[in-house]
């Protein structure tokens, strides 16, 4: 047996440009060694129960053919997270046949509390890292990062998977158009590869023509909006714009929210707990004292850098960051998080029907400006 493919290969985090390119180049890997292999997936959502699925590790193929299985979202009580479930899968992985090769993928970002009867994500992920060791398997964690780590992140990246070069300074220009999120980021590289001959530099006119720029300010206007508690007129004519007849609007929107209100929480958990730093800020007009108030905020909350000085106008004050997150209180922006959260699941599960997605979120909008009062 060829053994440069390990047994079991774990990815975990809450990267999901990097997850991505990992399973990509796994499969592509196993493309290479076992051209004539069969893959399988599971995620809970099927017809096959757990237990059918994890009986192929042990089961060798009438063909002979090697198998690689999929145990996607395996932070799902549906899949691992369920303690019976994980105990049957670590037993039967000493059964694992020659030609059998497990992949786990495990979203740390998922928030819900943990059932009696599960696994919280963190015992998941050392049981996983654990169960890698014993069988000499693969675990790699792939974490976000802070917002202004990104651009010289996406200089490397634009390098190692594309085979080209952006300046960082174009790589700046496109966080700020497309936003942070580095699953648009992603879609928005692809899309640049795509239309731009081999090789070819990704210029700053490039990014203006090619990435989704009104779309995003769109975006920015109304997060903006409602961290003010403002949904007035301008704020749905704003959406209404944004939506169009277009229902492929409501992911990254909600992406942009969600995040968002990460940044008001960070804010509201530290003016809570400083509160002398908070009032400087507020009540003390000197213009210095005042903005140095928003840097030294910003930095703790890791919104910025302490080189990044001469961008807390335009990145904090300007858009009213500090004065978005004292319009809710702390348990007010939970629940928001977690309602923001639940219709991003409704949405992906088809709970909500896409013709149905400008109205619910439009809803969901005015019930986030309302939360508390």
């Amino acid at each position: 047996m060829d053994n440069s493919l390990p047994k079991i290969t774990v990815s975990v985090g809450n990267n999901l440009f990097e997850m991505r390119n990992a399973k990509s180049s796994f499969v592509e890997k196993t493309e290479k060694l076992y051209p004539n292999s069969t893959s399988e997936f599971f995620d809970g959502t099927g017809e096959i129960s757990f237990g059918e699925f994890i009986q192929k590790i042990a089961t060798p193929s009438m063909f002979g053919d090697t198998k690689i299985l999929f145990l996607n979202h395996a932070e799902s009580k549906n899949v691992l997270a369920l303690k019976q479930h994980y105990e049957a899968f670590e037993k039967i992985m000493s059964l694992c046949v020659e030609e059998v090769f497990v992949f786990v993928e495990l979203n740390s970002d998922e928030s819900d509390k943990t059932p009696k009867d599960c696994l919280s994500i963190g015992e998941l992920m050392e049981n996983l890292r654990g169960l890698t060791k014993k069988h000499s398997g693969s675990f790699s964690e792939f974490w976000a990062m802070k917002e202004y780590d990104i651009p010289e992140w996406i200089v490397q990246k634009v390098r190692e998977y594309y085979d080209r070069q952006i300046s960082k300074a174009n790589a700046e220009l496109l966080v700020k158009l497309s936003g942070a999120d580095l699953g648009v980021l992603d879609g928005e590289l692809r899309k640049m590869d795509a239309a731009l001959p081999s090789k070819k530099e990704i210029g700053e006119n490039d990014i203006y023509e090619l990435t989704g720029n009104n779309r995003q300010v769109s975006m920015q206007e109304i997060t903006h909006f409602i961290g003010l508690r403002k949904w007035n007129n301008e704020a749905a004519e704003t959406f209404d714009n944004l939506t169009g007849k277009d229902n492929q609007f409501a992911i990254p929107f909600l992406s942009e929210l969600y995040r968002k209100f990460w940044i008001l929480l960070k804010i509201r958990l530290f003016a809570d707990e400083n509160r002398e730093k908070a009032n400087t800020y507020f009540k003390v007009y000197d213009y210095k004292a005042k903005n140095q108030a928003a840097f030294e905020i910003a930095v703790a909350c890791g919104i910025l850098k302490e080189s990044q000085k001469t961008a807390v106008f335009p990145m904090i004050i300007k858009p009213k960051l500090l004065e978005q997150a004292s319009s809710y209180s702390k348990n007010d922006i939970f629940q928001i998080i977690k309602m923001i959260a639940q219709y991003d699941r409704d949405i992906k599960n088809g709970e909500i029907k896409s013709d149905l997605h400008k109205e619910s979120i439009k809803e969901m909008c005015r019930q986030i400006v309302r939360i508390g009062k």
